[in-house]
């Protein structure tokens, strides 16, 4: 899967991939490195920090941010628990105590539900038609089975979930760092 990763104090933006080291996400990009910098290099399969150059690993990316506390990297934001806590704040200021819950409790528990339904509901309806388009230039046809597709220029089949996954893996999910 690719991200957009966009520095919420500059604007800059970069177009990353994830890599997993240790538990830790990290957002690598085929920027130049110059000194000092943090890269991964999937042959060793480690963070390292440019300290001199020439540079000479070929599979070396750029990080451009990460999770991880203990590297000095911009760190990513997740901007739906920091939308949700400010727009509760800024909605119920005092958070007045409401029965068992504050104002802002509620609101948040409201905000939570709406979140778990879109992991089972997540996609709009420009979302399928998307979709739609991409199965359309994958250049497949429904075969009989209804639930298979078949490419004649590949002669490759793959089922409607394949497909959905293939989609999935091609949208660009944007990221917040700072």
């Amino acid at each position: 899967m690719k991200y957009k990763l966009i520095n919420k104090t500059t604007g800059e933006e970069h177009i990353c991939s994830k890599v997993v080291v240790d538990g830790f996400d990290y957002y690598a990009s085929d920027d130049k490195i110059i000194v000092n910098d943090w890269y991964y290099t999937k042959a060793i399969g480690s963070i390292y920090q440019a300290i001199c150059f020439p540079l000479s690993l070929t599979d070396a990316k750029k990080l451009i941010t990460t999770n991880n506390p203990n590297i000095d990297l911009p760190k990513v934001i997740d901007e739906v628990e920091q939308n949700k806590y400010d727009l509760a704040h800024k909605e119920y200021p005092t958070g007045k105590l409401h029965r068992k819950h504050t104002e802002q409790e509620a609101f948040l528990n409201g905000w939570n539900y709406c979140l778990k339904s879109q992991e089972t509901h997540s996609f709009s309806d420009d979302d399928m038609a998307d979709f739609g388009k991409f199965c359309g230039n994958w250049g497949g046809q429904l075969t009989k089975d209804e639930n298979v597709w078949l490419n004649h220029f590949v002669d490759e089949e793959k089922t409607t979930k394949e497909l959905l996954q293939l989609w999935k893996e091609q949208q660009l999910k944007t990221l917040y760092y700072t």
